[in-house]
């Protein structure tokens, strides 16, 4: 619904209010003086009210985001598992990724960006945890067609989220479409594709396990994990290494 007024909390404190757009989706920015676990979000329509409430993820701002798609690039996804299945209990997660991301996840922050539709957020989210992946925001598509669509999709968002996290400066994807999207926004592209030879066209580069992306972070972490360093080195100023494969 459009139009609707949402209101979100803090404690039971107000600390913003936003207006749905035309496909139901509010957002707000709002300072959070105290520390807190969740907020929460209201709305009255139709006579009732509605609420909902959410996890605050606390990022330090100095740091460089990472965004990691999701399917074929962390799980070998059973499509109607996930669609239709009350728990998806056939995705399995590709090999390392999740014990390489735990391992980013201590000096980057995480963010999980998927074309899947809204409607698997809280399962795939379960999925997450059951895997023993970091636990970090996950943004998804907020309609199936979406899906199709993705490259549209992924524009639009990482444009979204760069307004007002101007560090995201890695992707983490397994297709040209993520390479183009993330490109485009000016990242630093890191695409897995086992059928591929490990290799660098320009700022895309390729690995062929999760591994080899573990040694490209190690070889590199003097540049990566600084944001200005990083810029440089994606305006080509400063070098980034392909470590050997063996």
């Amino acid at each position: 619904m459009s139009d609707v007024e949402v209101r979100f909390a803090v404690d039971g404190e107000e600390i913003a209010r936003s207006v749905t757009d035309e496909r139901g989706f509010a957002k707000a920015i709002a300072d959070v003086e105290t520390p807190a676990d969740r907020f929460e979000a209201t709305a009255d329509f139709g006579g009732k009210s509605f609420r909902s409430d959410a996890e605050i993820v606390a990022w330090q701002s100095d740091r460089v985001i990472v965004g990691c798609d999701i399917d074929s690039t962390i799980s070998e996804t059973n499509l109607g598992a996930l669609f239709f299945d009350e728990i998806d209990e056939t995705s399995t997660p590709i090999a390392d990724s999740a014990e390489v991301l735990t391992e980013i996840g201590r000096d980057y922050q995480l963010l999980y960006i998927t074309a899947r539709p809204r409607f698997t957020l809280n399962k795939t989210r379960r999925w997450l945890d059951e895997q023993a992946y970091p636990r970090q925001p996950v943004v998804t598509s907020l309609a199936p067609r979406d899906a199709l669509g993705q490259t549209t999709y992924k524009t639009r968002t990482l444009s979204s989220l760069q307004k007002h996290y101007t560090n995201l400066l890695i992707g983490i994807g397994n297709t040209d479409i993520d390479a183009d999207s993330y490109s485009h926004h000016g990242m630093l592209v890191l695409l897995v594709q086992p059928d591929r030879e490990a290799g660098r066209d320009g700022n895309i580069f390729r690995f062929q396990d999760w591994k080899q992306i573990r040694a490209f972070f190690l070889e590199n972490d003097g540049v990566l994990r600084h944001p200005q360093r990083l810029r440089a080195a994606i305006r080509g100023e400063a070098e980034l290494r392909l470590p050997e494969t063996h």
